[in-house]
């Protein structure tokens, strides 16, 4: 019986359009998902960033395309350090959001919050950095490597590096 008063609650909130309150459970570095709290965690200025937890969007948008947007689908993201700007938004789901902490955002501790058409999340604690390490990979299909994975070093002009230079 309470599963269905619950069910019939959700419902009635979606028909009238009631949002949930959005709950933030963890906020971290894109390319690294080190945890809150242990060694090494931090935003890097600049960076990709990733929040998670329940009610961050109403529906899911596809990965956007440059020039980024502080808001999407109703959904904008605020990081208090030092003063509050807007992270700039790759994507929203209801589960996780990813965005770009914006390069002039103070080095130090602070909040960050969701905001779902006008519903607030608590605050969530954030920890920006100068730098932060992070790694992304992939596997590709390369003909005589049989799909193998392989690890690649790149610079920041995406030439590849290696022992030779």
């Amino acid at each position: 019986m309470r599963a269905e008063f619950l069910l019939a609650a959700a419902l009635a909130a979606i028909a009238t359009g009631q949002v949930p309150q959005p709950t933030i459970t963890a906020v971290e570095n894109n390319y690294s998902y080190i945890y809150s709290g242990l060694p090494n965690y931090g935003i890097a200025q600049g960076s990709i960033f990733t929040i998670f937890g329940t009610n961050l969007a109403t529906a899911s948008s596809g990965l956007q395309a440059l020039p980024l947007q502080t808001t999407l689908n109703g959904v904008s993201v605020q990081i208090a350090v030092g003063g509050i700007t807007q992270a700039l938004l790759y994507y929203v789901t209801p589960t996780q959001i990813a965005g770009v902490l914006p390069s002039a955002t103070p080095i130090g501790t602070g909040f960050v919050n969701v905001i779902v058409n006008g519903r607030t999340s608590v605050l969530a604690p954030i920890k920006v950095v100068q730098s932060a390490f992070g790694i992304a990979f992939g596997m590709e299909l390369i003909i005589g490597n049989g799909g193998i994975p392989y690890a690649a070093v790149l610079d920041i002009g995406g030439n590849l590096l290696s022992s030779t230079n």
